[in-house]
């Protein structure tokens, strides 16, 4: 059976282990075939709650470079204890060998706010990747765009392949 892969990118409201997510997105891959795509937008209230933070300079850097953000944080409905059961239920499903993200941020992010099922030995970083590939990155502040976009980066590097269709062919 083909590897598969997991790719996480989540949107925050501060650089801090500690910060607000406003959402996540995650693609669950093989070599040949998408197996699952999730998106989730956070109601950010119940996070404010439990202590996790928010900077104003992240704030106002998502405004200058007009990121959404304000459509996202106006709409989120999830509770940040359903991304765990999410997470977790995925991982059961799917059981990948690696979890890819883009730097150190979010996991870091992610295993502060909630429990998460992998191993310490499964995560990789796709911005090293991107790197020894000389590959450019592509970041649209959208979770779900942003994990397709690296999932086509570690498809071509690993393997050289052509783009993959979508789940639910296209957003």
């Amino acid at each position: 059976m083909s590897k598969v892969h997991m790719v996480v990118d989540i949107e925050t409201l501060d650089t801090a282990r500690t910060a607000i997510i406003t959402e996540i997105g995650i693609i669950v891959f093989t070599k040949d075939e998408v197996l699952d795509e999730q998106r989730m937008i956070f109601d950010i209230r119940d996070q404010v709650l439990l202590g996790r933070t928010v900077s104003r300079d992240t704030v106002e850097w998502h405004h200058r470079e007009n990121t959404g953000l304000s459509a996202v944080i106006y709409t989120g409905k999830a509770e940040i204890q359903g991304l765990e059961r999410m997470m977790d239920g995925m991982y059961r499903e799917y059981n990948p060998d690696v979890i890819w993200a883009r730097g150190s941020l979010d996991k870091d992010v992610l295993e502060d706010a909630i429990t998460l099922p992998f191993k310490y030995y499964q995560w990789r970083d796709c911005r090293t990747l991107d790197e020894i590939a000389r590959m450019d990155k592509v970041n649209n502040h959208n979770a779900l765009t942003d994990c397709r976009n690296q999932m086509e980066h570690i498809r071509k590097v690993l393997y050289g392949l052509p783009e993959l269709p979508s789940v639910d062919g296209g957003e």
